[in-house]
């Protein structure tokens, strides 16, 4: 019985070995890709012939099957089409986002639909955020200040002044999000 156990215990082992090399091929495959759409946006913001060239990259086959892809296209696609940019997020299945990046994708929606006149649909969104989920202190500005105007133009006034009494447009944390923050 005990030479059992042994054998059994080294075939979990090597199980959870082959486990454990799978994750961290996973994960960082995951970093690399990241980094190669952070590349991207950067050369991006460089000229428009550069933004072409990123969004040419980004639009290859099987670009729409990676979420993060098409949220990178989007926030190309914004800084000169926003309807353009709104078609290709209304693409995106919201339950397939990692969860860490949804409200991420929401506030990018819900921004490209106050663009467009689309108060109600913000406001929808607006209600599904949750700022305090956000990793960055300028993201969570951001997100703030497009749920603030989401709900101050949907007749929400109030929620939208408590909202935004919790970011300071004046703490250097929020910096990138200051004229959005004082906009909304």
């Amino acid at each position: 019985a005990e030479m059992g156990f042994v054998e059994d215990h080294t075939t979990v082992m090597a199980v959870l070995t082959v486990a454990l090399i799978a994750g961290g091929l996973w994960v960082w495959r995951w970093i690399q890709k990241q980094q190669r759409l952070a590349n991207l946006v950067t050369a991006a913001q460089g000229s428009p012939e550069e933004r072409k060239k990123a969004l040419a990259q980004l639009s290859t086959a099987d670009a729409d099957k990676d979420v993060m892809n098409v949220i990178v296209r989007a926030q190309l696609e914004a800084q000169e089409d926003p309807d353009k940019a709104l078609a290709t997020l209304e693409t995106v299945d919201i339950d397939k986002v990692p969860a860490m990046a949804q409200d991420d994708v929401r506030a990018m929606k819900a921004q490209m639909y106050l663009i467009n006149g689309r108060v109600k649909d913000a406001a929808a969104l607006a209600d599904k955020m949750k700022p305090v989920n956000a990793q960055q202190p300028d993201q969570r500005a951001m997100m703030v200040a497009t749920m603030a105007e989401a709900w101050a133009r949907s007749g929400r006034e109030k929620e939208a002044v408590d909202l935004l009494a919790t970011c300071s447009p004046d703490d250097a944390a929020y910096e990138k999000a200051k004229v959005p923050l004082l906009f909304a």
